[in-house]
């Protein structure tokens, strides 16, 4: 699958949510590069490769295979894996042919015009005591039933 001198990424769940985003992103900073958009459903791989435009093909992806069902032969510069693998074939597979790879399971891209991200109204509680009205973890009753 190698695409002009470059071999493509291959991005695995590049259909969803999140992959989506990503090849969004990946195509705007690196408008040459090749990217293969693998998903379950070749229809929905192929809108999205649609949608990314420049050198972006689609593929389907099993990840119950060894292979992950890709045509043999097939190379890769790097995978980016964007979907949960739990039999982690995808790591098995770029791990056999030398290929970097990344797992992906939330992209938390810059949403706002000045590249912050965005707000949100409270911050996370990490104390012992969080909770909802400020009882303490196995407390069922509230502070105004505590004597």
């Amino acid at each position: 699958m190698k695409i002009g001198s470059v071999s493509p990424i291959l991005l695995i769940g590049g259909s969803g949510v999140v992959g989506r985003r990503a090849a969004v992103a990946l195509r705007r900073l690196h408008p040459e590069v090749p990217i293969v958009i693998a998903g379950r459903d070749l229809a929905k791989a192929s809108l999205v490769a649609a949608e990314v435009g420049g050198p972006t093909t689609a593929s389907v992806i099993d990840l119950g295979r060894g292979d992950l069902g890709l045509p043999e032969g097939s190379a890769f510069s790097a995978v980016a894996v964007l979907v949960k693998d739990p039999g982690l074939q995808s790591l098995k597979y770029a791990q056999q042919r030398g290929t970097p790879v990344r797992r992906v399971l939330r992209l938390r891209l810059r949403d706002r015009a000045d590249g912050r991200p965005p707000r949100c109204g409270a911050g996370p509680r990490r104390h012992r005591h969080a909770g909802p009205h400020g009882r303490r973890r196995g407390d069922a009753r509230g502070p105004a039933l505590r004597a």
